[in-house]
């Protein structure tokens, strides 16, 4: 079986605190290459998804710290006996009852996961004012949490430093493509689009006669997270 996923690495909360996680669009369809036929699927185990993250997580970190991170990976999991935070939504069926386990606007959700990829973490609208005399800097956040408004008044070096850890380095690539969504699956793509009967409105990943290349195609209904 084959599978699709766009990943986009997120770092940043709306307080600016050092906060990774990926947000994922996940079609709901998978691709049969025995049978050649696309199959709809419309349940993820989101137990087992948890806890297959909080291990890849963890030991890829392992690797890349070495010995001395066992103590944080052991103490990880008995923090977290049942594994790391994920939040998802379906794509919500005609025939679904109203819920909050399903999303109305797929696209909304593709919109909010990829704007992360092109746009800072901080918007300059969100600066009240900069005290001069004081060096402080007044912003604002509304938190998920309570929905309210949080003002923050702080030195310009906290700010500064807070906004700065989120600037990816040279050449780092917050998203990543994977299965038929990858570069190396393009024809296998282009078949999936022959299948379900939707040409590709455009050719993204190949290089337009100009070298330019246009972003993603989300012609395939997916399903994301919300912050």
């Amino acid at each position: 079986m084959d599978f699709g996923m766009v990943a986009t690495l997120h770092t940043f909360g709306r307080d600016l605190k050092w906060n990774p996680h990926i947000h994922a669009l996940v079609p709901e369809r998978i691709y049969d290459p025995v049978k050649d036929k696309i199959k709809n699927f419309h349940h993820l185990d989101f137990t087992m998804l948890r806890k297959t993250f909080q291990y890849e997580i963890l030991r890829l970190l392992q690797e890349s710290v070495g010995p001395s991170f066992s103590s944080v990976r052991s103490r990880s999991y008995k923090d977290h006996p049942d594994g790391f935070y994920v939040y998802a939504h379906y794509a919500k069926k005609e025939d679904d009852l109203d819920s909050k386990d399903f999303s109305n606007d797929i696209n909304g959700c593709i919109s909010y996961a990829m704007r992360y990829a092109g746009r800072p973490c901080f918007a300059e609208s969100r600066i009240v004012s900069y005290d001069r005399e004081k060096d402080q800097v007044h912003w604002y956040y509304h938190d998920h949490a309570d929905d309210k408004r949080h003002d923050v008044i702080e030195s310009a070096i906290e700010f500064t430093k807070k906004v700065i850890i989120h600037i990816p380095d040279h050449h780092f690539r917050n998203i990543h493509y994977f299965g038929f969504y990858s570069n190396a699956s393009q024809k296998r793509l282009d078949h999936l689009h022959e299948l379900i009967g939707k040409a590709r409105r455009k050719d993204y990943f190949r290089k337009k006669e100009k070298g330019q290349a246009a972003p993603f195609d989300g012609s395939f209904e997916v399903s994301g997270p919300h912050d």
